[in-house]
């Protein structure tokens, strides 16, 4: 009997222990059957937002107002853009050969030449008249506070020229009418003003009197 006693007590745990392991077993199943149900439900939903992110509209954002000046460099002629004022560019145009320097202004109404504006760099970069030049030209943007002479104002850009050989740089200016730039029905002559003088080799700036 007492054999009998634990034969069956032998068979009791191991009844029990086979049923722990079988609901164990399920528990796993159903844990692991959990998160691949989760898995693929979130991998549709992804999914679904990536399509919906795809067709839907683009948003439209309102274009940047940009003011951007150019410059090009060739062998023996230097081209540069500057704003006049804020609805009319200028174009200044540097020959290496001669160290002229222009600027033509179109009319807005015609858009015809109506303002040409010159000098000759060499004399404000101070460098000597004979032997190939090495110039390089940029202009900035500048809102002059004053400097208006009658019907005549400011230009809203200068025009900076380096020459390689002297180390030398120079900003120029111009005052324009703009009754007639606007108008268009002549052309207003003027004159590239030195603003400053500087030497890029040195520490000082000569500002022109």
């Amino acid at each position: 009997m007492e054999k009998i006693r634990l034969r069956g007590n032998y068979l009791g745990n191991h009844s029990m222990s086979n049923m722990n392991s079988s609901k164990f077993s399920l528990l796993s199943l159903a844990i692991i059957g959990g998160l691949m149900v989760s898995t693929t439900l979130l991998g549709a939903v992804v999914g679904s937002f990536l399509t919906l992110g795809n067709d839907s509209p683009s948003i439209d954002l309102e274009p940047l107002k940009l003011h951007a000046a150019s410059a090009a460099r060739g062998k023996s002629i230097s081209l540069a853009t500057g704003w006049i004022d804020e609805s009319v560019e200028g174009i200044y145009i540097l020959d290496h050969m001669t160290g002229n320097l222009q600027c033509w202004v179109l009319s807005p109404k015609t858009g015809k030449i109506s303002g040409v504006y010159t000098a000759n760099v060499n004399v404000g970069l101070e460098t000597d008249v004979a032997g190939e030049k090495d110039y390089v030209m940029s202009t900035g943007s500048f809102v002059f506070s004053g400097g208006s002479s009658g019907a005549r104002v400011p230009a809203r850009s200068v025009v900076y020229v380096a020459e390689g050989n002297s180390g030398n740089v120079a900003a120029f200016g111009l005052q324009y009418d703009k009754a007639t730039i606007r108008r268009g029905g002549g052309v207003d002559n003027g004159t590239l003003e030195l603003i400053g003088k500087a030497p890029a080799r040195g520490a000082g700036v000569t500002r022109d009197q």
